[in-house]
């Protein structure tokens, strides 16, 4: 229930991807925009581990990490993963 799988949704008009990111057992999604080297995640499950090694498997850096709303679902990893790479979090 814990793994997510990513599934590229599209890309975007002036550069960069957009990722959802679905955790299957639990049916919740999060997402991963990219451009440039650099990733923003929205919404981030609370295991961080995929988000870690798809970005280093794709080169990219995490700069932003945004939490839209309270999770009733789940727990975000928002800040975890913020203060381990050093992004910012919204």
């Amino acid at each position: 229930s814990e793994y997510l799988m990513p599934v590229k949704l599209g890309d975007l008009k002036d550069g960069g991807s957009i990722y959802q990111f679905n955790r299957i057992g639990k049916g919740c999604l999060s997402y991963l925009v990219e451009s440039n080297g650099e990733a923003a995640i929205i919404d981030s499950a609370r295991t961080i581990e995929a988000y870690e090694d798809f970005a280093k498997e794709n080169n990219l850096e995490i700069k932003h990490m945004i939490d839209t709303h309270l999770h009733a679902d789940h727990i975000s990893g928002g800040r975890k993963l913020a203060e381990k790479t050093g992004a910012t979090h919204w």
